[in-house]
Parts: structure tokens; C-alpha cells; sequence
């Protein structure tokens, strides 16, 4: 079951967790069932799953770190209608997702995380939940993107100042027909794919200010996706095309660097 503490909990704070749900199942420390917490400045390591919220729950999900579970689980979990902010949590080395965001009625705000070395996406919102924003957050040497937005009824807000390093995929996807507000801001190196794209119906506001060094390309834009204007974005050394709209529509490409 469950290592940590679910239901009608108001603060978990302090607690040193490590391994948990041996079965292949649990978390370190939950919110579950309605309940309201605070989750902060606890240490999870070894888990099958270092904080979940859930099931109509509430949480403030701050200042934890959360080392390399043991099983295939992710580092932070948000889902079945859970609402969470999460934010200055450290995050290494997970075998899945770092912050996973998921289902439709979910919602939440991550900011001021640091994740690193994750074998999946650094931040994944999908299947119909909400990011009202993604912000702040660094990201580095996880083996899929690292911000991820995907799937119909997928919807992020603003995603700003953001530093992404050394991911295998994107910078920061939105897909297959997920929404995102400005992404704006942000810094990508070293991405084995584009550091920002846009494909499969999917749909963001303004590209800009962004600074991309190193990667596959810039800015993609595919596949019937949307975007407004891609503009005074640094592109430097991208190793394939820096700016590419291909069936597709943006308001402008206007003012940017590429050297």
C-alpha cells in the first residue's frame, strides 16, 4: 500500500520515507480522498512513487526531495481530479516521469522545480488535465522531453522561464491537438529535437523571447497546428532548420536571431 499518509491530513512535513510499495504499487506520501495538505520538506527515496494527489484531494506540494524510485513510478503524481501546486520540489533520477500531471478535472500549477536525469519527460500534462502554468522549473538530462503537453481536452497555460538542458526530445512539445498559452521566456539546450514544437492539431499562443542553443532545430510548427507570432527568439547552432512552419498557420515570423 501506501508508505506515506492518505486521507484528512493537513501538513506532512519533515518525514524521511524509502522504499515503499514492494508490490509495485504506492506512493511515499499521499493526499487522497477529499483530503487537504501540505506536503513539504520531506525526503523520499526508493519509492514507488514519491507524491501523489488524488481523488478530489488538494495539496501544496513544496520543498520535497524525491531520489530514484525503485520501480517504474514517477516523481510527483497529480491525477483523478486532484489539484495541486507543486513547487521548489527536487526531483532525480525517477525511471519515469518527473512531474506528472493527468485526467480530466485534474489540475495544477508547477513551478521552481529542479528535475534532472528522469527516463521519461521532465513535466507531463496529458489525458485531459489543466497546467494553469508551468514556470521556472530546470530541467535537465531526462531521456524524453522536458515539458510535454499532449492529448485532446489537454490544456496548459503560459509556459515561462524555463531552463531545459540535454533532454533526448523537445524542449517543450504540445501535441496532438493539446492547448498552451504563451511559451515565452524559456532557455533549451542541447535537445535532440526541435527546442519547441507544435504538431498534430495542436495549437499555443505567442513563440518568443525563448533562447535555443545547440539543438536539432528552433521553432517547429506541423501537422494543422496553430501558433501567434514566433518572434525575438535566439537560435543558435540548431543543427537542422532553425524556424519551420509546415502545414500550419502562425500569425507571424518576425524579429528573431539565428547564427
Amino acid at each position: 500500500g501506501n508508505g506515506g499518509v492518505a486521507r484528512a491530513l493537513i501538513a506532512i512535513r519533515g518525514n524521511t520515507v524509502g522504499r515503499t510499495g514492494l508490490k509495485g504499487y504506492g506512493s511515499g506520501i499521499s493526499a487522497a480522498y477529499g483530503c487537504q495538505a501540505v506536503i513539504e520538506g520531506n525526503t523520499i527515496t526508493d519509492a514507488s512513487g514519491g507524491v501523489w494527489v488524488y481523488s478530489d484531494s488538494t495539496a501544496l506540494v513544496r520543498g520535497n526531495t524525491i531520489t530514484q524510485s525503485a520501480v517504474e513510478a514517477e516523481g510527483i503524481h497529480v491525477f483523478r481530479q486532484g489539484q495541486a501546486t507543486v513547487e521548489g520540489n527536487i526531483i532525480q533520477g525517477t525511471p519515469t516521469k518527473g512531474i506528472w500531471v493527468s485526467e480530466s478535472g485534474t489540475q495544477a500549477t508547477t513551478e521552481r522545480n529542479r528535475v534532472s536525469g528522469c527516463s521519461g519527460d521532465g513535466v507531463l500534462i496529458e489525458t485531459g488535465a489543466e497546467a494553469t502554468s508551468i514556470s521556472a522549473n530546470t530541467i535537465g538530462q531526462c531521456q524524453g522531453n522536458g515539458v510535454y503537453i499532449r492529448g485532446a481536452g489537454t490544456v496548459a497555460g503560459d509556459i515561462v522561464t524555463n531552463t531545459v538542458g540535454d533532454c533526448a526530445q523537445c524542449g517543450v512539445w504540445v501535441h496532438e491537438s493539446a492547448r498552451a498559452g504563451d511559451i515565452a521566456d524559456n532557455a533549451a539546450s542541447g535537445s535532440s529535437w526541435p527546442a519547441v514544437a507544435l504538431c498534430m492539431g495542436a495549437a499555443a499562443g505567442d513563440i518568443v523571447r525563448n533562447s535555443v542553443s545547440g539543438c536539432q532545430g528552433g521553432v517547429l510548427v506541423a501537422a494543422g497546428s496553430t501558433a501567434g507570432t514566433i518572434g525575438d527568439n535566439s537560435i543558435a547552432q540548431s543543427s537542422e532548420n532553425a524556424v519551420v512552419v509546415c502545414g500550419s498557420e502562425v500569425g507571424a515570423v518576425e524579429m528573431n536571431t539565428i547564427t
